[in-house]
C-alpha cells in the first residue's frame, strides 16, 4: 500500500493563519502577565503560590508560542493522488 496522503491547501493556509494569529494573542497575554509583577496579595504563602502560578503560566504560554511558530513554519507536501488500498 502506498503511503500517500492528501492535503487541502486552503485548509492548511487557514490553519497557518490561525496559528500566526494565536502567536500574537499569546504574546500579548504573556506581556500582560509579565507586566503585573509579583505584587503583595496577602500572606507569604499566598504570594509564593501566586508567583509560582505566574511562572507556570509564563512557561506554558512561551511553549505554546514556540509550538505555533514551529507548526506554522512546516512545509507540507500536497499530493493530488488519492490513496489507494490494495486488497
Amino acid at each position: 500500500m502506498a503511503g500517500y496522503f492528501q492535503v487541502h491547501i486552503d485548509v492548511h493556509a487557514s490553519t497557518v493563519q490561525s496559528l500566526k494569529s494565536s502567536e500574537q494573542v499569546l504574546g500579548d497575554a504573556l506581556k500582560a502577565l509579565q507586566s503585573q509583577g509579583d505584587g503583595d496579595i496577602g500572606t507569604t504563602g499566598l504570594n509564593d503560590a501566586a508567583a509560582n502560578l505566574q511562572r507556570s503560566w509564563e512557561f506554558g504560554i512561551e511553549r505554546n508560542i514556540e509550538a505555533a511558530i514551529t507548526t506554522a513554519s512546516l512545509e507540507f507536501v500536497a499530493s493530488s493522488t488519492t490513496p489507494s488500498l490494495d486488497l
